[in-house]
C-alpha cells in the first residue's frame, strides 16, 4: 500500500515457509473426508489409510525437522525484529484508510478482468490464483472491516467455493498419484472415487464461472 520494499524479502521468506506446511494440511483434509468418500467399503477406506498415512508421516518428519532448524528460527527472529522496529512502525503510523481503499479498488479490477477471461477450459492452476487473490483481497479489506462488512460476507462464501475446488483438485491429484504408483496392484474402487471427485469439481468450477466478477458482471464467455 505504501509503496515501502523492506518488507518484500522477510515476506518472501515467511511464504515460503506457509508453503512448505501445504501438503500435510493437504494429506490432513483427504484422510478427514476418506470415510465419507469410502462409504461402506472398508477395505477400500483401509488400503487408502495406509497408503495416505505412510506418506503424511514424511512429510510429518520433513516439515517438523524444518521447524527445529536454526536457519527457521533465524528468520522468524528476522522477522518479528522487523515488525517490531521502529521503521515498521513509522511506516504503518503513516496508513490512511484511503490507502486501504486504493490497494482494495487496485485489486478488485485486477481480479475482475482475470475473472472475465474464465471459461470451461480454464486451467486449474488459473482459479488456484483467483482463490490466493481473494485472501489477499480479504485481508485489506479487514484492516478496515466495518467500511466493508457486506462485502466480507459475501467474499468469504466465495473464498469458500474457490478453497473446495483447490482441495478437490488436490486430492485428485494425490489419489492419481496412488494410483500411478502400483499399476500392476490396482485398489480396487479407487478409480470411483477419483470419478466422484472429478464430478464434483467440475460442478464447483461452473458454480465459481457462474459468479461472474466481484462487480456483478458477468463472463465474457457465457457458461454452456
Amino acid at each position: 500500500m505504501t509503496g515501502d520494499k523492506s518488507l518484500a524479502k522477510a515476506v518472501k521468506t515467511l511464504r515460503r515457509h506457509a508453503r512448505a506446511t501445504g501438503p500435510l494440511r493437504d494429506l490432513h483434509v483427504l484422510l478427514q473426508d476418506l470415510p465419507a468418500l469410502c462409504g461402506d467399503d472398508h477395505e477400500l477406506l483401509q488400503a487408502l489409510q495406509q497408503a495416505l498415512e505412510s506418506e503424511q508421516a514424511s512429510k510429518h518428519g520433513k516439515l517438523s525437522a524444518r521447524l527445529v532448524s536454526k536457519r527457521y528460527r533465524d528468520s522468524m527472529d528476522h522477522w518479528l525484529n522487523l515488525v517490531d522496529s521502529r521503521a515498521f512502525r513509522k511506516q504503518v503510523a503513516t496508513l490512511r484508510p484511503a490507502d486501504i481503499r486504493k490497494a482494495v479498488a487496485r485489486r478488485i479490477k485486477g481480479f475482475n478482468r482475470r475473472t472475465a477471461r474464465l471459461d470451461d477450459g480454464t486451467p486449474d492452476d488459473d482459479i488456484h490464483r483467483l482463490r490466493k487473490q481473494l485472501k489477499r483481497l480479504r485481508y485489506l479489506m479487514e484492516l478496515d472491516s466495518k467500511r466493508w462488512k457486506s462485502d466480507l460476507k459475501s467474499l468469504k462464501a466465495r473464498q469458500q467455493l474457490y478453497g473446495r475446488f483447490q482441495d478437490l483438485h488436490v486430492q485428485i491429484e494425490l489419489l492419481q498419484s496412488i494410483r500411478d504408483t502400483s499399476p500392476q496392484h490396482p485398489i480396487a474402487g479407487l478409480g470411483r472415487i477419483i470419478d466422484t471427485l472429478e464430478a464434483r469439481k467440475a460442478d464447483t468450477r461452473h458454480q465459481i464461472l457462474a459468479l461472474g466478477g466481484l462487480d456483478g458482471a458477468p463472463l465474457r464467455h457465457p457458461v454452456l
